[in-house]
């Protein structure tokens, strides 16, 4: 359905995340996020939804400290759900599993 269609929409979210940080400059972190999502729409088809989603990150921490490289996952247990994404253009939450690697610098 288009936005246009959508009558009322409550969606929240909760997130419990923990991280490791070893003196070497390899960190890990994980979060769960639980989110649930009801409402309306104008064809009288109700939403209501509620699940939980995992993320991880490894990331190393350049010498010198100038960066970090970092491998991760969201969505990580490849969960399926149903969700009503407001703004298609720009999804806040992964359908799918979806791998990155992502290089942070911080020059002097």
């Amino acid at each position: 359905p288009d936005l246009g269609d959508v009558v009322k929409l409550n969606t929240h979210r909760a997130s419990l995340g923990f991280n490791f940080v070893h003196p070497s400059g390899i960190s890990l972190s994980t979060t769960g996020t639980y989110t649930w999502q009801s409402g309306d729409l104008a064809v009288k088809l109700p939403i209501k939804s509620s699940f939980w989603l995992v993320d991880a990150a490894l990331n190393y921490r350049l010498p010198k400290r100038y960066g970090f490289i970092t491998i991760g996952a969201q969505n990580l247990l490849n969960k399926k759900f149903k969700y009503f994404e407001v703004d298609r253009n720009n999804p806040r939450i992964q359908p799918a599993r979806s791998m990155f690697i992502r290089l942070t610098l911080a020059l002097p």
